[in-house]
């Protein structure tokens, strides 16, 4: 695993980035044609604009189309424009070009309540029993702010309003082999404060507990170590600059 202690600031626009290749922008758009036709009979779905019904919301359906178009476009080499399997190789098959590494995002949010910094102890693999940084992966089409809103909301049952960027971290984590995250992540950390008072509510079955703690005095049992602890780092480091 490897982590660059490095940091850039995030926009809140989109990009986007497509094939070279001649003839493969046409079959992607077949495709995506068909994809949007089997979405569009899911029941409970109705194109934008008409109805909206069989407890199916708006964000859900979103949410639910762009995993199809995300399952369709895949990857593709930027040298012949093959599409690649996954999970993607170090090269092409087609031609031989080396595969750029295909950083999947994921975002955390860094709580703070004064000197306090919320954490979450896993209860599930990997790093169970450890404690980390309330964060996890984009879902397709979802912003990296609101993955980080989400995932405190999800893990941790408190509503936070992002305040500010403490900085991008890239790290490969070996321990993953899901097809669909792949190997190496480019994790973006904001600075969030709690939006409201009342206890915590542990919403699901990947946090066994929550709690504040001082950043004098942060637990060294953390998650994916090698990526959480220069992050903590830098984090005191920037509060040690301000006193």
């Amino acid at each position: 695993m490897r982590t660059d202690a490095t940091s850039s600031w995030i926009g809140s626009g989109t990009s986007a980035s497509c094939p070279r290749a001649a003839g493969t922008g046409s079959s992607l758009l077949r495709s995506l044609r068909e994809s949007w036709r089997t979405w569009s009979r899911v029941d409970g779905w109705r194109w934008p604009g008409r109805s909206w019904h069989g407890g199916v919301s708006r964000p859900t359906a979103s949410r639910g189309l762009a995993k199809a178009v995300w399952k369709v476009m895949g990857v593709f080499c930027v040298e012949c424009g093959t599409k690649l399997e996954r999970p993607v190789e170090d090269h092409c098959a087609a031609c031989g070009a080396a595969t750029p590494a295909f950083p999947v995002p994921s975002s955390a949010a860094i709580v703070l309540d004064g000197t306090r910094l919320l954490m979450v102890r896993r209860a599930v693999a990997p790093w169970a029993g450890c404690w980390d940084i309330p964060g996890g992966f984009c879902e397709p089409g979802e912003h990296p702010r609101d993955t980080a809103r989400r995932e405190v909301l999800e893990e941790a049952g408190v509503e936070v309003e992002i305040v500010g960027l403490l900085g991008a971290w890239l790290g490969t984590y070996e321990e993953s082999t899901n097809e669909t995250h792949g190997k190496t992540s480019l994790s973006i950390y904001y600075i969030a404060k709690r939006g409201g008072e009342g206890s915590f509510e542990i919403l699901g079955n990947e946090v066994s507990e929550v709690r504040w703690f001082p950043l004098s005095d942060l637990p060294e049992n953390v998650s994916f170590p090698k990526h959480t602890t220069p992050v903590l780092e830098t984090l005191k480091q920037k509060f040690d600059g301000r006193s």
